[in-house]
């Protein structure tokens, strides 16, 4: 029989998601395994769809049809995006091979086993999901450069107080749904397992650039925190000095008072 070829295909979101609240976006028919950070439900042998709490969700072997028709109603569930869901595919070749492994772009395999299908998909989710975050801290540190050009020109913080700290804080919010997501970067228990899984899932991360990404973004997450350190750090200085500003005009208006009453008394 001639190698036929499966695709994955993974697509990262802004939120992360709860599986049990999603479930009801899939196809009926099939059969569901739940755990603590995921869903996997399947539908014969060569059909899954794998949901992660990190934000992605992965169609192994599933039309384009019933793919966009649960997009959809995921996407209502999740709510407004601020952008199009980011893609990651793979492919994977049956029959082209005695045992699992990776063979330049794709993966080969005799079969598609359980292990095989949830591992790659998981790879595959969690660079969408990296991806989806790269995107969300260039733009963090392109505000931080805009910002810092800005005090550099002005020697003052172009926004108010306000707007500085909701920025700070969409900032943060970012940083630990990013520390949350790669927090799942350990090896997962089915490549302890089998040791052509594993082999399987260390070249899938280096076909990925799983370990690269990952310091080139904790790197990233870094200047993003000292950034921020430094900002709030003069935001305090700014309202220290709008509070002693204030103080000294009160001081300066009740000095005015008290020789005003002096000299209207005096007359």
């Amino acid at each position: 029989m001639a190698p036929r070829t499966l695709i994955v295909q993974a697509f990262s979101f802004a939120s992360t998601l709860a599986p049990k609240r999603i479930l009801p976006c899939l196809p009926e028919g099939g059969t569901v395994r739940m755990a603590k950070t995921q869903a996997v439900a399947q539908y014969g042998d060569e059909r899954l769809i794998l949901l992660y709490d990190f934000g992605a969700i992965a169609f192994i072997g599933v039309d384009d049809e019933t793919r966009q028709r649960v997009m959809g109603e995921l996407l209502k569930i999740v709510g407004p995006e601020p952008h199009p869901p980011l893609q990651e595919t793979l492919t994977i070749e049956i029959g082209g091979a005695d045992k699992p492994g990776m063979k330049d772009d794709h993966i080969v395999a005799p079969t598609l086993t359980r292990g095989l299908a949830e591992l790659s998909a998981f790879v595959v989710a969690q660079s969408a999901a990296m991806e989806y975050y790269e995107e969300d801290v260039d733009e963090i540190l392109s505000k931080l450069n805009a910002q810092s050009e800005q005090l550099a020109k002005t020697g003052r913080l172009r926004p108010n107080i306000r707007e500085l700290l909701q920025f700070i804080g969409s900032g943060m919010s970012t940083h630990n749904q990013v520390v949350f997501t790669l927090s799942l970067l350990d090896t997962p228990q089915l490549a302890w397992e089998d040791e052509a899984l594993d082999r399987v899932y260390r070249a899938l991360r280096g076909f990925f650039e799983i370990e690269d990404r990952f310091r080139a973004l904790e790197h990233k997450l870094n200047m993003v925190q000292n950034n921020f350190e430094v900002f709030a750090e003069l935001t305090q200085e700014r309202r220290s000095y709008s509070l002693e500003v204030v103080v000294a005009v009160l001081v300066g208006l009740e000095v005015v008072l008290f020789v005003y009453e002096i000299f209207w008394r005096g007359r």
